[in-house]
């Protein structure tokens, strides 16, 4: 009998630390079809309030721009989609990724006009687990850095190899992107442009769960191995810092100084990474993500200043 309520006890035990695993990995890195599917919404805190306009006026044109729908498939089988607007023939191509449980309408609107009025094509890909892509699970980076690689190889077969590219991102976007730097770039690729990332996956989550007034020593480690069980990832497995000293191509990072998700000191760490190749643009009381916003000329010059310079 004893026995038999031990094992009960077990079993009850595990039931509800299985529950709380994956309510976490809910929580956390799970997108529902619902999640993926929702409008675009503008950022609700205090901070964004005096810029909503102007975010409503970007997101509108956004929306009214003509775009291929081009799709391919990951690495690992997911169908990925994307939007693509031409230019112009011949021109630069810049890739453009969006940030955690967003997309790339809201995200990338500023980046995306710098790109249409300056005469460089852009995609502007739905991550794995957002929008119209495949998948429910989101890694911080860490697997959708090979989804970058997967969206290089179709556009070198769709438009060759010499076709000079840029790579770009927002937040999540952004720390995707510098994650790619370790990896194997074509010399097609000439630049890396990141808005606001993180230094790790590991860090922004840790960081997340102390702004929720929680123990990150006792939360992080239920939060990766919800992330391990139910998503097959470990959120301690990249580190943009280490990513982007191995970078081939230089870097351009920007980040407001009111940013209070993602610090910015997070990219004073990544510039420190690699100085010789990484320049840091900090925009003075810019929320994040919103720099372009905040201060669209020094944003705009920022950027332009960089493709020029690094084209071929």
């Amino acid at each position: 009998m004893i026995i038999q309520i031990f094992i009960t006890i077990l079993i009850i035990f595990a039931v509800l630390y299985l529950g709380l695993l994956y309510a976490l990995y809910m929580r956390s890195i799970r997108c529902t079809d619902r999640q993926k599917k929702q409008p675009v919404r503008l950022p609700e805190a205090a901070g964004y309030i005096p810029y909503h306009e102007q975010m409503k006026s970007l997101v509108s044109e956004m929306e009214k721009q003509p775009f291929e729908t081009v799709e391919i498939r990951s690495g690992d089988g997911l169908l990925l989609r994307a939007r693509y607007l031409h230019v112009r023939d011949g021109a630069p191509v810049m890739i453009q990724a969006h940030g955690y449980r967003s997309g790339g309408i809201r995200d990338m609107c500023g980046a995306n006009k710098i790109a249409r009025e300056n005469g460089i094509n852009s995609l502007l890909i739905d991550m794995r687990a957002h929008g119209k892509s495949e998948g429910h699970t989101l890694t911080f980076g860490i697997k959708e850095r090979y989804d970058i690689l997967d969206w290089i190889s179709y556009l070198q077969t769709r438009f060759g190899k010499e076709t000079p590219l840029f790579l770009s991102g927002v937040s999540m976007g952004a720390a995707t992107v510098l994650l790619t730097a370790e990896l194997p770039l074509p010399d097609a690729v000439k630049g890396i442009i990141a808005d606001s990332p993180y230094t790790s996956p590991e860090e922004i989550v840790r960081s997340v769960i102390m702004k929720n007034n929680l123990s990150e020593k006792i939360f992080f480690p239920l939060v990766n191995q919800s992330a391990r069980l139910f998503g097959q990832v470990d959120l301690r497995c990249a580190d943009v810092r280490l990513a982007v000293k191995k970078s081939p191509v230089p870097i351009l990072l920007i980040h407001g100084t009111e940013d209070t998700f993602v610090p910015y000191t997070m990219s004073v760490e990544i510039k420190n990474a690699n100085p010789e190749k990484i320049s840091l643009l900090l925009v003075e009381g810019a929320p994040h993500g919103i720099s372009y916003i905040v201060d669209t000329h020094t944003y705009v010059q920022a950027a332009l200043t960089f493709v020029k310079k690094n084209l071929p």
